[in-house]
């Protein structure tokens, strides 16, 4: 099982990051912080989408097709768990290298797309929120749960879809 949820989960970590940088530099500034919002939550769906085929793997090659809830939720987390840790490490260095280029990209964005006063607003909350948007650690743990939150909800739904239970061999 150890090596199926690394397989998937390192598989996962991949998309996640390629996806990411994808983003970033492709994405993001031309298409508009809604395009880059969007692919951002796909990416971790798409990445995510390694718990169906790491659980099924499992089923099928370690568990002969059979397999509880509890034995898939397990699988699932596990893979989910390494791109949440991937992220929070994707994530601190991202900030580190193009923190400030996104944060100015961000300020631009909802200064076209606030009313003034929504804007000061928004800049208020950056300003009280300066020092955790500088922090690196609150960034990472900000995308680790985002990314094992989603990872939960893909589990449960995989664990739920791919559960079997052992047919009865009374007669009925």
């Amino acid at each position: 099982m150890k090596n199926i949820i690394l397989r998937y989960g390192i598989i996962s970590s991949i998309i996640l990051t390629l996806m990411g940088l994808i983003n970033w530099f492709f994405i993001a500034k031309p298409l508009g912080y809604g395009a880059s919002e969007v692919m951002g939550y796909l990416s971790m769906i798409i990445a995510l989408s390694t718990v169906y085929f790491g659980v099924r793997y499992y089923k099928e090659n370690d568990c002969n097709g059979i397999i509880s809830f509890g034995q898939a939720f397990k699988v699932g987390m596990g893979i989910s768990l390494i791109p949440s840790i991937v992220m929070f490490l994707y994530t601190a260095f991202f900030f580190k290298v193009w923190g400030e280029d996104f944060k100015l990209w961000a300020e631009e964005h909802f200064q076209a797309t606030l009313t003034p006063e929504a804007f000061v607003e928004y800049q208020k909350q950056m300003e009280a929120m300066g020092p955790l948007m500088d922090n690196l650690a609150f960034q990472g743990g900000l995308m680790f749960a985002t990314v094992l939150i989603i990872g939960l909800v893909v589990t449960l739904v995989v664990a739920f879809v791919l559960q079997t239970k052992e047919k009865s061999s009374r007669l009925a």
